[in-house]
């Protein structure tokens, strides 16, 4: 990997989309029925702001309607890494390639395993839902996480959600990640065709599916 896939850029701005409400706990199925979204231009510590005011987010999507139709673009790649057997600052420890943002979650700790977010930011644009999974699963492979549990990330439609508790870490990188120069470096054995199946496949990565807005979610 080359060293310029990414600047320092604490003052980098990005368009995400931020739940109209916060919440004090993990949302329940009755908080995503309702659960509704509008557009902010944010830096990173003002979207670690938003997380650990309990605000969940998105992508950014056509008169925010969080569907697969709807979608425009993305700022930042999400990964969702569950039940994972080490804290996220060991995790981040032993990372080369460091998330811009990664916080734990309302569920970290419980039944002897760790459950964190990571964020990639980049610097342009991703407009496509095929762009948005060649980085998602590229990063997986380049952080040593092809085999995490859950990858809901994957998917452009996915929401994560904040963490309001007063137990939350959070961690700050600064990094914002140069799109075509990543997307240069990818490795081509992310094209193979059993790769490829995953991605177009019905496989439950989302296990309430991705085609009904108050269905789509993270129920961790």
């Amino acid at each position: 990997m080359k060293e310029n896939l990414f600047k320092l850029n604490e003052s980098y701005r990005f368009d995400i989309s931020i739940s109209d409400r916060c919440y004090d706990h993990k949302p329940t199925s009755e908080d995503y029925k309702s659960m509704s979204f509008h557009v902010e231009n944010l830096s990173a510590d003002e979207l670690i702001d938003r997380i650990k005011s309990g605000h969940s987010f998105c992508h950014v999507f056509k008169d925010n309607r969080r569907t697969k139709k709807n979608f425009l673009y993305a700022s930042a790649v999400f990964i969702d890494v569950d039940d994972s057997p080490q804290p996220m600052e060991v995790f981040l420890n032993g990372c080369e390639h460091k998330p811009s943002i990664a916080y734990t979650t309302f569920s970290d700790g419980k039944n002897g395993t760790y459950r964190f977010r990571l964020i990639y930011l980049f610097d342009k644009r991703i407009s496509s839902a095929e762009e948005y999974k060649y980085l998602y699963y590229h990063i997986i492979n380049m952080i040593g996480l092809e085999q995490t549990k859950d990858n809901c990330g994957s998917v452009t439609t996915q929401l994560m959600n904040g963490n309001s508790s007063n137990y939350v870490r959070v961690f700050c990188s600064e990094h914002v990640w140069d799109k075509l120069s990543f997307l240069q470096n990818c490795h081509l054995e992310l094209y193979t065709p059993h790769t490829h199946t995953q991605y177009i496949s019905n496989r439950q990565f989302c296990k309430k599916g991705e085609t009904n807005i108050n269905m789509d979610h993270d129920e961790k």
